[in-house]
């Protein structure tokens, strides 16, 4: 029996990626991933490392663990981080499947790198920047909207390097709640597989707990445009300023025309929270060089 196939749904946080993921699974040749991805490649960021680059015993067993393994779950042989991502994601397929699903939030940067392997896709899903805000918020009442939308940006800049990889497909949130029977069929062609959305079943409750409401049920068309319901909120505003050339090149709906003097102070915002994230990932990899070897 060949080792099943493995698909990495990824997107920023509150873009319906557990939707997707769900979806995937609920069909009878896909299974759920016996890997917990996220955590991992963050942490391989945060070392600086890639995922072809070696990994000593002592990473891996720091890698593995992240990823809600048990140590005796752990092979402590040196290898790559693609190595061990591909046997353990399909090490726990439950019962004969074609493809296991993981869901991966971020990097997109280092999850592209596991497209080396042959057996890998990635579903990237994107949703309007102003919905995603607004549903962070909902989560996040403190979390900064500039910062949010400078992730977002970089998502669809690392996302435009894999276009037109031919295990790489590229889905809006709103075209999966709008059209989900279409959105299915793109997804089974892309991927090689069999996908309705119909399968998706009862699902409803899940899908309510694990988005803090924001989809009452599958492919509630509620759960689309929702900024519309706000267009005065500063933080819809400043997205939609902010993103506004993606928005436009993705197909979303032109934002708010803004008066000189609110797009000066939104440009002042955009100015702290890029200096912000530069000093933020200079510390990062500053402390990365300064960690004694994890031999």
């Amino acid at each position: 029996m060949t080792d099943p196939r493995r698909i990495l749904v990824v997107g920023e946080p509150r873009s319906g990626t557990t939707l997707l993921r769900e979806l995937l699974v609920a069909q009878p040749t896909v299974g759920r991933s016996g890997l917990a991805s996220q955590r991992p490649l963050e942490l391989l960021g945060q070392l600086g490392l890639g995922v072809h680059d070696p990994l000593s015993p002592r990473q891996l067993h720091i890698l593995a663990q992240s990823g809600g393994l048990e140590r005796g779950e752990i092979d402590a042989t040196p290898t790559t981080f693609a190595r061990w991502h591909r046997e353990m994601s399909t090490a726990h397929a439950p019962g004969e499947v074609d493809a296991v699903v993981d869901r991966v939030h971020r990097p997109l940067r280092l999850a592209g790198q596991l497209l080396d392997a042959p057996d890998t896709a990635i579903v990237f899903l994107v949703r309007d920047v102003r919905d995603v805000v607004l549903s962070r918020a909902y989560q996040y009442a403190h979390e900064q909207t500039e910062l949010t939308v400078l992730a977002w940006r970089r998502a669809l800049r690392d996302a435009a390097k894999l276009t037109g990889h031919p295990r790489f497909a590229q889905l809006r949130f709103e075209d999966l709640i709008r059209e989900p029977a279409r959105s299915a069929a793109r997804l089974g062609e892309a991927l090689g597989l069999s996908v309705t959305h119909t399968r998706l079943g009862e699902a409803g409750g899940f899908v309510e707990n694990s988005t803090f409401g924001d989809v009452v049920r599958p492919f509630d068309p509620a759960s689309v445009e929702r900024w519309r319901g706000r267009p005065d909120d500063p933080r819809v505003r400043f997205a939609g300023w902010a993103a506004r050339r993606r928005l436009r090149w993705l197909g979303y709906p032109e934002p708010a025309r803004l008066g000189m003097r609110e797009r000066a102070r939104f440009a002042h915002r955009r100015g702290v929270a890029r200096g912000l994230d530069v000093a933020s990932r200079a510390r990062r990899r500053l402390t990365a060089a300064l960690l004694p070897p994890l031999d």
